[in-house]
């Protein structure tokens, strides 16, 4: 009954930590995707300290979902057995 319990908890951990990567995941892709203001006739950013800002900003965000991933003890198969 342990067990189980232990595999339950497990799982929604995990189902939470996979619900706050994704969303890290979608701001550094909004941020890497949308953010700039792109570039002038010339091909150079308009504003490379803003681009810049936007960079650091999603890298931050993709080294807490990496963290978030490392630090996350994920279901076994047996877990999942269980549950």
């Amino acid at each position: 009954m342990a067990a189980t319990s232990e595999a339950k908890d497990k799982i929604r951990i995990a189902e939470k930590h996979t619900n706050q990567v994704n969303g890290l995941t979608r701001s550094a892709v909004r941020l890497l995707k949308d953010g700039h203001e792109g570039t002038n006739a010339y091909g150079v950013f308009i504003d490379r300290y803003q681009r810049e800002s936007e960079l650091r900003e999603a890298r931050a965000a993709i080294d807490k979902a990496l963290d978030l991933i490392g630090a996350t003890n994920w279901p076994t198969t047996a877990d999942w057995e269980l549950f």
